[in-house]
This record gives C-alpha cells, sequence and structure tokens, in this order.
C-alpha cells in the first residue's frame, strides 16, 4: 500500500470517501476552485522554468520572488517517492510507500527550502504536509542542512514557513508511521459526515453510494 499527503488527509476528513475514490472507475470531476489551483501552480512552474514571462494578475504580486527563484535555478513540480525505510525511490516505483510532487525546491549551501503554493485559507493541518515534505526529502539531503518548507498563500499574501533540523527528522518520520498504520489498518472505512458532504461527488442526493 502507498500513500501521499493527500490520502492521509482524505482519509482522516472521511474515510468512506477514501475508499470511494479508490473503487471509483474513473475520476470524479475536478471542482472549479481546484482547477484555479492547478492552473495558478502551472502558470508558477512556466515561469520558474523560464517558458514564459506571463503571469496572471494573482502572482503579479510574487513576481519578483519568482524571478529569484528562476535566477537562482529552483526546481518546480520535484516528484518524490520513498520506500517504508524513507529511502529515495522512482516516482512510478511500484514498491513506493510514500509520494509527492513538490511544488518547488530551492537548495543552498546552509539550507534546502520547499515551497508549496496555495490558494484558499491555510488550515492547521498544513503542518502535516510540511512534516512530511521535510521527512521525505532528508534522505536526499546529502548535505546534511537545516530543511525549510514554506507555504505561499497566493490569495492571502500569506507566506508560513517552519524550519526542520537533520535531529528532528527521525522523530516526525516515526511520528508519520504511527499515522499511516492506523490508515492502513482501517477495515471498515466507514463515513464521517461532516460540512464537506455537501461538497462530495459520492454524497447520496447526488447518486453516490454513501449513505450520507
Amino acid at each position: 500500500m502507498n500513500w501521499s499527503y493527500s490520502r492521509y488527509g482524505t482519509w482522516k476528513k472521511c474515510p468512506a470517501l477514501l475508499r470511494f475514490q479508490n473503487e471509483a472507475l474513473e475520476r470524479p470531476p475536478i471542482p472549479p476552485a481546484a482547477q484555479r489551483g492547478l492552473d495558478l501552480h502551472k502558470a508558477a512552474e512556466l515561469f520558474i522554468l523560464g517558458e514564459t514571462d506571463e503571469l496572471p494578475d494573482l502572482l503579479e504580486y510574487y513576481r519578483g520572488f519568482l524571478v529569484l527563484l528562476r535566477t537562482h535555478e529552483a526546481v518546480p513540480e520535484l516528484k518524490l517517492a520513498v520506500d517504508s525505510e524513507w529511502n529515495a525511490l522512482d516516482f512510478e516505483d511500484p514498491n513506493r510507500w510514500w509520494r509527492g510532487v513538490l511544488d518547488c525546491v530551492l537548495e543552498g549551501k546552509s539550507n534546502i527550502t520547499i515551497f508549496d503554493w496555495k490558494t484558499g485559507q491555510e488550515y492547521d493541518d498544513h503542518r502535516d504536509q510540511r512534516e512530511i515534505y521535510a521527512a521525505a526529502y532528508h534522505g536526499s539531503n546529502i548535505n546534511d542542512v537545516p530543511i525549510k518548507v514554506m507555504h505561499v498563500y497566493f490569495d492571502k499574501k500569506l507566506n508560513t514557513i517552519t524550519e526542520f533540523r537533520p535531529d528532528d527528522i527521525p522523530e516526525i518520520r516515526k511520528r508519520w508511521e504511527n499515522n499511516v498504520d492506523m490508515m492502513f489498518s482501517d477495515t471498515r472505512m466507514a463515513p464521517n459526515p461532516g460540512w464537506h458532504c455537501r461538497s462530495c461527488h459520492f454524497r447520496r442526493e447526488n447518486g453516490g453510494p454513501c449513505q450520507f
């Protein structure tokens, strides 16, 4: 079995939703808000790569910052996968335990910074994502320097950053191994009704398989 930050987040919100997603014969349609986020991610990627100088209006505020990332040869959309021992694997390796796509990575002599672009609100569980990315990327951290993970909230013009030292990583990894063990051992995958049901593709009133 394998996981990602988004899969774990889905299970934590509603185990049945993850089950329905796994069983679905085709992917549900992408909501407009999610598609907007994907479009902004793509625009930032192409700009950092130097494939365009055009930016959507929202990202014009960040032009100088994105120019710096381009100048320092930051790597956008970095695909990363690890096995259950946190060893790096090919992204498509069938033995992968975790995988994710890091929106942008900038490696310096004294630290590494991982950037994750967000639209919409800041949520407490975004700290989880910062931990996971630092723990997974640490295997590629050959200079054993601190890893900073920054969430950039485009809509809010807000940045939230957490720095992880090399000696923080073992405890973080152990905690996430325990978290994921709970997800993998969940055989019921029961519904957890709440506010999220209103927009769920699998809800009963939408003709879906869920009882709610």
